[in-house]
């Protein structure tokens, strides 16, 4: 696709319009709760991701459910949890 052609300028728009619209979790088996990123402190429990009023935006300035279960991070390196405003946080590897 040639940059500058209509396609190549409204795809990239398009693309972010669909990540807005994904599904945030999924619970498998009844049993296994899949995110992007990882958990929160704000989650006290699955249903809780039922909450998050989609579509909407996922990238900016969040600090909110949404925010930690799409950039959360396990670290291995840290004590205690970290938080990246509009990033989530990282929480200890255990």
């Amino acid at each position: 696709m040639r940059k500058g052609s209509d396609m190549a300028d409204t795809m990239p728009a398009s693309h972010a319009q669909v990540f807005d619209c994904l599904p945030v979790a999924a619970l498998v088996a009844k049993d296994i709760f899949c995110v992007h990123g990882g958990l929160s402190p704000m989650l006290a429990r699955p249903e809780d991701v039922n909450s998050i009023k989609r579509p909407c935006k996922i990238l900016g300035e969040r600090n909110d459910l949404l925010s930690d279960l799409t950039w959360s991070d396990p670290h291995q390196k840290i004590k205690g949890e970290l938080r990246f405003p509009g990033a989530g946080f990282a929480a200890p590897w255990m």
